[in-house]
């Protein structure tokens, strides 16, 4: 675990269904993926885009920003214990593309394993409403 004094770049904080709170150093593990986890395609639904839209709260100017370059960075999901995945970095990619009709996006699934060490102390407690109001400020 990464204390957020010890952060380089940006994090990431997720609150489960079940309340459990995580920050993730997104940069830095997206760092120590680069070259080493190879992507895959990840399908793309319309409909998960627009849950994205809302959910994560984001942001029109950096949707309007998102060409077929950004494109072709990977998303990342975190492989969580239960089956699922959470995005946690390419939200803005993802609704883009959703919204563009494309099926697929390149994108790195994170074992468990592999996330854990990324995990980040020090950051105060959050409720969901919390989250979907913070912005990043790009102008």
């Amino acid at each position: 675990m990464i204390h957020i004094s010890n952060v380089l770049g940006n994090v990431f904080t997720f609150i489960r269904g079940d309340g459990r709170q995580f920050t993730i150093a997104v940069d830095m593990l997206a760092t120590a993926a680069y070259g080493v986890v190879p992507p895959i395609p990840v399908n793309i639904s319309r409909e998960q885009g627009e849950v994205f839209a809302v959910e994560n709260a984001v942001e029109p100017h950096r949707l309007a920003r998102i060409g077929l370059r950004e494109l072709a960075e990977p998303i990342m999901l975190l492989d969580m214990e239960d089956g699922t995945h959470t995005l946690v970095d390419g939200s803005h990619r993802y609704v883009v593309a959703a919204r563009m009709g494309l099926k697929v996006l390149p994108g790195w699934i994170i074992a468990k394993q592999d996330w854990m060490p990324y995990r980040v102390s020090g950051m105060p407690k959050l409720r969901r409403d919390h989250l979907q109001t913070m912005y990043s400020g790009i102008d």
